[in-house]
């Protein structure tokens, strides 16, 4: 009985001491979870639930990282492409990286397309979203291609012909991205505009892709809405070497001197029946070709004196904000309106008593306006007015400083003899009348943004580029 029982105590023993040996992995784990980052144990009875629960987090944690590093893989491709497109990377670099990403094009035999609703209803995240959809039930599994947003909203299709280049691909491509609208159609009750670029044989190609694709999905203003665009519709629809209607422009600025605003919008309703039918380059050539000829009859108005319209750089952006010809209209009777707004000022100024005496003053600026020492003092000695008051009408009739117009017509001569002639800085400051080539330079920049000689470059480059 007692060997029996020292035998059992021993028995129980090492079970006692072999539990706590297996039980030391346990322990040791359970530890470990609770100095980890997870969310804390709360409530578990044991540490095999608790082992449990952490497990839980773990896989959980796991799937979050995951999902954080496909956006993050996501994002970098899309980075790595735009560099691509926009022609910051080079080729080599590209194509050394090219595997580095899930990437589901070659980097050859490349065709660059640009997508926009023509509602501007949905961004491009969502666009791509719709676009995977389409995808899915391409009827073409030899098209492959990527989507990335574009910065205006839109997207950038990159498209790959896994077969050298014939009719019934090309043919077979154009048919899936009409498959494509309709999905966007049905998606956001929106036609879309896609612009086909060039073929890009390489990597080094597909900036210019880019660039001729956003050039075909401009001709939306003259072919409309939900058109897919590209060079071969362009030659079967529209011509080029538009002649400019000098005729018509010239009755068009008629109309507006005399302040007839319907004959003024039937000339151009007649021009734009023109343009309908050519190419957005000569459009737009012609387009503002015609506001500068309305700008130079506003110049021409007497009060101005040389002084040079302002506001181009805003119609322009406004221009460039348009879609359709016919918004046109709006945009060109914005310099009707502002000549009848100033012929209305000028006839309103006739009536001041002081304004021949200003008119007098800025004829005789305009013929000595290099002479160095003109100034307020000397200009107001003419009239016989007091230099103060003086300054005071000169503004109230001109809407500028006496000062700021000296400035402004020397600084518009000094642009004019930087253009056309080959003059010093130093020779054009002292024709000006400025007391000395630094003033004039400091004084260029501050009105132009442009050190003389820059403008100078700027200018030569234009003209030889036209």
């Amino acid at each position: 009985i007692l060997f029996a029982g020292f035998g059992l105590f021993l028995a129980v023993l090492l079970s006692l001491l072999l539990s706590r040996w297996l039980y030391l992995p346990i322990r040791a784990v359970t530890r470990r979870f609770q100095t980890s980052k997870l969310p804390p144990v709360v409530s578990k009875k044991d540490e095999i639930e608790m082992i449990d629960y952490m497990y839980e987090q773990s896989q959980e944690r796991i799937s979050e990282l995951e999902q954080r590093q496909s956006l993050y893989a996501a994002h970098e491709k899309i980075t790595f492409l735009q560099a691509i497109l926009s022609g910051k990377l080079k080729p080599d670099e590209a194509l050394r990286k090219w595997g580095d990403f899930s990437i589901r094009v070659y980097p050859s035999r490349l065709l660059v397309a640009v997508m926009t609703l023509d509602d501007e209803s949905a961004s491009g995240d969502r666009l791509i979203a719709c676009i995977d959809e389409w995808a899915v039930g391409m009827s073409d599994s030899q098209v492959m291609f990527e989507a990335i947003p574009a910065p205006d909203g839109g997207v950038i299709l990159i498209f790959n012909l896994c077969e050298p280049y014939q009719e019934n691909r090309f043919s077979s491509l154009f048919i899936n991205l009409d498959m494509l609208k309709t999905c966007v159609l049905q998606k956001f009750g929106s036609t879309v505009t896609i612009g086909v670029g060039a073929v890009a044989e390489s990597l080094e190609d597909c900036a210019f892709s880019l660039s001729t694709a956003r050039q075909m999905a401009q001709h939306r203003m003259l072919l409309g809405d939900g058109r897919t665009i590209d060079q071969r519709l362009l030659d079967e629809s529209l011509s080029t070497g538009l002649a400019y209607p000098e005729d018509l422009v010239r009755e068009m600025t008629a109309a507006m001197r005399e302040n007839k605003r319907a004959v003024f919008l039937s000339h151009f309703d007649s021009l734009l029946g023109i343009l309908r039918n050519y190419s957005y380059n000569d459009v737009t050539a012609t387009l503002i070709q015609v506001f500068a000829d309305c700008v130079r009859a506003l110049n021409a108005l007497p009060q101005r004196h040389g002084l040079i319209y302002s506001g181009f750089d805003d119609f322009m952006l406004g221009y460039h904000s348009l879609v359709h010809l016919e918004q046109t209209k709006e945009w060109i009777l914005k310099i009707f309106d502002e000549y009848q707004t100033a012929a209305a000022s000028l006839e309103a100024l006739k009536q001041d008593r002081h304004y021949k005496i200003v008119c007098e003053i800025q004829d005789y600026f305009e013929k000595n306006y290099a002479r160095p020492d003109l100034n307020v003092q000397t200009l107001a000695a003419m009239t016989g007015y007091t230099p103060n008051y003086f300054a005071r009408i000169f503004k109230q009739i001109t809407g500028l400083s006496l000062i700021d117009y000296i400035h402004q017509i020397r600084i518009n001569h000094a642009k004019r003899l930087l253009c056309e002639t080959s003059m010093t800085i130093r020779e054009i400051s002292d024709n000006l009348g400025f007391l000395n080539p630094n003033y004039f330079y400091v004084s260029f920049k501050k009105e132009t943004g442009l050190t003389p000689t820059v403008f100078r470059a700027r200018s030569l480059s234009t003209v030889i580029r036209e």
